[in-house]
């Protein structure tokens, strides 16, 4: 069981790839149109969208592992699907570093970034 990338790719086995729904109830390429958002706001929409992009694909991952992967080998899937999520998990990590410089992260960015530096570490 692997994590493949996004749009399209979804996860193994999965019938169909994670599609984030944003705050305002659509999907994210509605809401990230280049006119949508001037400059800084723009930017912070398109951060704040990988992070819960990554978010989404996480707990999907996670879902996947405990509904399918027999027990006895749940440890190596878990360990691959840790290692496909690796490059996810960097990105969302420096979105969230990028949104930091310009404000406070809330409590949920905070409680992200916490959770995406665990599983990059767990995975070594």
């Amino acid at each position: 069981m692997s994590t493949q990338g996004v749009q399209g790719q979804g996860v193994k086995g999965a019938s169909r790839s994670v599609q984030p729904v944003t705050e305002r109830g659509s999907r994210r390429e509605d809401v990230f149109s280049p006119c949508a958002l001037p400059g800084r706001e723009q930017q912070s929409e398109l951060e704040q969208g990988v992070v819960e992009h990554t978010e989404a694909l996480v707990v999907h991952t996670l879902q996947l592992l405990l509904r399918n992967c027999p027990p006895e080998l749940l440890a190596d899937a878990a360990r691959e699907d840790l290692l496909a999520l690796e490059p996810h998990l960097q990105r969302a990590l420096e979105m969230l570093e990028d949104i930091k410089r310009h404000r406070s992260l809330t409590d949920k960015e905070f409680s992200q970034q916490h959770a995406f530096k665990m599983l990059l570490i767990s995975r070594r």
